[in-house]
């Protein structure tokens, strides 16, 4: 047995197509193919037979669309003669009956279509200027017109037509939409407004159409933070907010949705949904655009039933703006305080909200930004007394809850910040905030050039407070080795520091250090050998340098010397009295004797 090609078995489709709709023809009242095919093989002249067949069917064509069109000229085609083709026709074994079917068929459809197609922008027009009114008669018309055209859908030139009309009535009947339910070709052509109302009754069609886009956004959003490409900008800094809300698949969800409310409840729920399954907040990220997206498209009646609309709106501008001034701080502290009457369902939503990886970024990025700013400028407040940071801690606290709301549908603890992010992490933030700040000071002041090395190690040797400070060991080693030692390479001056300190301050930081010391700033250590430009510098320090050192021998000599020098025996003083008692004791001794 032999199998169909595919090819072969698309022409059959088309074929079985085509039959349809002339069947439909048929049903309607217009006469078709096989009409056609009967009166051809009964006739006994087939040219004035399919003249008849073109008038009497060319006039139902015009009954249809004459309410709306008016009058339609009688366009016919007139056969031409082909008797030379028949002869062909013969020899190809073709038989004069499928000859005739098939020439009444083309004649029957270009008529027709001719007029539809001539009329078909006029007729369309006409469709949308009624639709437009909105007034009950024009609506009643919109039914009589879509009532008699209806069944002949499935006619390519016709079905245009029928599109129209369903597009521009408020309200279909519910014995179209079950016909366009079941034929899924027709069910694509419809309009949008259309397929809404199929889906407000069958959730499985509806999940069919918005599942598609939710797994397309998801995809584009993984591709941008899996990518492995060189680029400029990052997640955060790759769109603007209203950019991200233009994305082609959040612009289809809007269409999608229209105007109905209960569509646009069963998406919310189909992406909380997905998200308490996945816990990925970029279905957090979707919520957000969604709502702004209507906001966009200024969709009043899901703005006025999303509770989350103005809590979005609120941290878009946020967001947008990179800053959080007094007025947004108040409207996010009345709408997190309104939260208290609201079901753990609308809490979960802007915990959605505020779980949106943007608006994370930037609470966390403002919280930083607080916490510097408060240490900058030394306001004398603890980090847990800046209202801001209470307000930005509670949003953030709102947003790492988003899945366990979802899950648990218990929003007691939804903004209880822990205790020990204000006891501990904040003090501990700050202290390292406070770090970067001097380390930056630091590196941006000249500390290590003239004259402010100079001025330092003045205020080191000379000034009285400090008089103990290289005294004490860890300020000794941050002075010497952290800040002077590191200085020989940045300031040719700073050896000559080194020098002060050890003739002034030798004694006070120790024999050993000072001895290491000397040893480090050697002028053979100090200087490459041969160093011409260095000359006089190389000169002056030398001189400077050994007089130090000579002062330093000196020293030691003399200490060493008085260690080892020899105590010669010293003789008593006596007192007066002393003397007096001495000499009582010899008279009584001599008296004894």
């Amino acid at each position: 047995m032999a199998t169909s090609t595919p090819a072969s078995t698309s022409s059959s489709s088309t074929s079985a197509s085509d039959r349809q709709w002339v069947v439909d023809l048929e049903n309607y009242g217009i006469d078709g193919s096989f009409k056609l095919k009967h009166l051809l093989t009964t006739c006994s002249d087939p040219i004035e037979t399919i003249k008849e067949f073109q008038e009497k069917n060319g006039l139902k064509v015009r009954c249809i669309l004459s309410d709306f069109c008016g009058p339609i000229p009688n366009v016919l085609l007139q056969l031409p003669t082909l008797k030379s083709a028949m002869k062909l026709l013969d020899l190809h074994n073709i038989r004069r009956t499928e000859f005739h079917e098939m020439v009444g068929l083309y004649n029957f459809m270009y008529c027709n279509v001719k007029v539809i197609s001539d009329m078909s922008e006029r007729l369309l027009s006409k469709l949308r200027s009624v639709g437009a009114s909105g007034t009950k008669e024009a609506i009643g018309k919109l039914e009589q017109q879509l009532e008699r055209s209806f069944k002949l859908y499935r006619v390519p030139k016709i079905r245009p037509i029928v599109l129209e009309t369903l597009k521009q009535l408020p309200k279909v009947p519910d014995r179209y939409l079950k016909v366009i339910v079941a034929d899924k070709e027709f069910y694509n052509s419809c309009a949008v407004s259309v397929r809404q109302q199929i889906w407000l009754k069958n959730d499985t069609l509806y999940l069919e159409a918005i599942c598609p886009v939710i797994d397309s956004y998801i995809a584009a959003k993984n591709k941008i933070l899996l990518t492995v490409d060189q680029t400029s900008l990052n997640f955060f800094t790759l769109e603007t907010t209203k950019a991200r809300r233009q994305w082609s698949q959040v612009q289809e969800l809007i269409s999608i949705v229209g105007e109905r409310e209960q569509l646009y409840e069963r998406l919310i729920d189909v992406i909380r949904e997905r998200f308490l399954k996945t816990a990925d907040v970029k279905y957090c990220s979707l919520r957000m655009e969604l709502v702004m997206a209507a906001h966009d498209a200024n969709v009043d009646t899901i703005i006025k039933m999303d509770v989350c609309h103005d809590f979005a709106w609120c941290l878009d501008a946020c967001v947008r703006d990179k800053h959080l001034d007094a007025q947004q701080t108040s409207k996010l502290k009345n709408i997190l305080e309104s939260t208290k009457k609201f079901t753990p369902e609308m809490i979960a939503d802007m915990a959605m909200v505020a779980a949106d990886a943007h608006v994370v970024h930037f609470l966390s990025s403002m919280s930083v930004k607080v916490l510097k700013d408060t240490a900058l400028n030394c306001s004398g407040h603890l980090p847990r007394e800046v209202l801001s940071l209470q307000l930005l801690l509670r949003l953030l606290t709102l947003g790492a809850s988003a899945h366990q709301i979802v899950s648990s549908k218990d929003a007691s603890s939804a903004q209880l910040v822990d205790a020990l992010v204000f006891t501990k992490f904040l003090s501990a933030m700050t202290s390292l905030i406070v770090e970067d700040l001097v380390r930056a000071e630091l590196a941006r002041a000249p500390a290590y050039r003239e004259p402010w090395a100079h001025i330092i190690t003045h205020r080191i040797v000379q000034s009285t407070p400090f008089e103990n400070l290289l005294v004490n060991e860890e300020a000794a080693m941050c002075i010497i080795d952290d800040y002077m030692l590191s200085g020989l390479e940045i300031d040719k001056g700073m050896k000559y520091h080194l020098l002060r300190v050890i003739n002034l301050h030798g004694t006070t930081i120790g024999e050993q250090r000072v001895r290491s010391l000397m040893e480090r700033i050697a002028p053979d250590n100090i200087f490459e050998p041969g160093a011409i430009e260095n000359e006089e510098d190389v000169r002056q320090f030398t001189a400077e340098y050994e007089r130090i050192q000579a002062k330093l021998t000196d020293k030691t000599v003399v200490a060493t010397a008085e260690a080892i020098a020899p105590t010669s025996p010293i003789a008593p003083v006596v007192t007066p009295l002393q003397a007096i008692a001495g000499a009582g004791d010899s008279v009584v001794q001599s008296s004894i004797t």
